[in-house]
């Protein structure tokens, strides 16, 4: 009692005492919040506890990783090393390709050089060409005018060559015929009673001379045609020579030749022989199998068979052997005069019709 008395009379001593009231008041909440701050350090060191044994595991993937990574930059090492190689290689090649170029240049530039020397030439073989085509042309021209002159000789020759022996025939006949006359003569001085059996005989004799005559010109005639049948193809040969068809008997004939090549068979073998075109291209048409003209696919070895074979059909239709029948007589051809331009439409040879169906 003394002491609280005493206390209680300590002049400013309450107002410590409140000072330290208030003062514990804030210790208290001081501490209140240290137990807080603890509690959060608390919570978060067991977070940070968490987190290294996670950065651990994380660790323990990275050395993992650290060691398959410098296995891979040993392979890297590797790659590179082969990869300077390589570079060293391909250094050395381009450097091979650039001497390999120059060289390409300067054969490009050489190739040049010469294509333009072709050019060149090939402009000078193309004139020279055109030179050897209108050469060639006239050439032709002069071929057919001296092939037209040839026939014209040798139809004169063979005239002649008939006229000839014509002559001397007929001089051999009216040598006989004078000694004959002279023997009629002094056989008449001698007697006149067998003069009807005389006139007789000379009107046999000049009978028989005449058929002798007929028969002499009908076999020059009969020569001569198949002369002119032999004769063409060789002509044939030279007037198309520089054409394939001209030496190559397996090639085409081109339509746009097929007039000239007939009108040349005309020319040559059909007009002398005195045959009739149409008819003949009716023939070669059946003999192809073709009903249209100019007929395509003709070649050389079709066409020469099949004129000759025209035209010995119609010399054997012309000059019939012994026994034969349905050709001329020597009685068509003496009206004729021996001319096969002269005979009538109805004498002249025509190809049997069945023979196209």
């Amino acid at each position: 009692a003394f002491l609280a008395n005493e206390w209680m009379s300590i002049p400013g001593l309450n107002a410590q005492i409140e000072e330290l009231g208030l003062e514990v008041d804030r210790l208290e909440t001081q501490v209140d919040r240290l137990e807080t701050e603890n509690d959060r350090f608390e919570k978060l060191n067991d977070e940070l506890e968490a987190n290294n044994e996670e950065y651990s595991r994380q660790n323990d993937r990275l050395e993992a990783s650290n060691a398959y990574y410098s296995e891979l930059n040993g392979q890297l090492n590797a790659s590179n090393a082969e990869l300077e190689r390589l570079n060293a290689a391909f250094n050395a090649s381009n450097v091979e390709y650039a001497r390999l170029n120059g060289e390409l240049t300067e054969t490009t530039r050489e190739l040049n050089t010469e294509i333009d020397q072709l050019e060149v030439l090939n402009m000078n073989l193309t004139h020279t060409l055109f030179e050897y085509i209108q050469l060639s042309e006239g050439l032709t021209n002069e071929t057919d005018r001296l092939d037209d002159l040839n026939d014209d000789l040798s139809r004169n020759v063979v005239n002649l060559n008939g006229t000839l022996s014509d002559l001397r025939v007929e001089n051999g006949r009216l040598a006989l015929l004078l000694d004959d006359l002279a023997t009629v003569a002094h056989f008449l001085n001698e007697t006149a009673n067998q003069l009807d059996k005389s006139y007789d005989l000379i009107a046999e004799y000049l009978a028989d001379q005449i058929v002798a005559n007929r028969v002499i010109l009908t076999e020059n005639m009969h020569s001569s045609y198949r002369k002119e049948v032999v004769g063409w193809e060789c002509g044939f040969q030279m007037r198309y020579a520089i054409e394939p068809y001209g030496y190559d008997g397996t090639a085409p004939i081109p339509t746009e030749d097929y007039e000239g090549v007939v009108d040349y068979v005309d020319r040559k073998v059909l007009y002398d022989l005195c045959l009739d075109r149409m008819d003949f291209e009716l023939y070669l048409a059946a003999r192809m199998g073709s009903d249209a003209f100019p007929i395509e696919g003709l070649r050389t070895n079709d066409l020469v068979p099949a004129v000759a074979q025209y035209a010995l059909d119609a010399i054997d239709y012309y000059f019939p052997d012994a026994g034969e029948t349905g050709g001329l007589t020597q009685s068509d051809w003496s009206d004729a005069s021996y001319r096969c331009e002269n005979l009538p439409a109805e004498k002249r040879f025509v190809i049997d019709k069945a023979l196209l169906g």
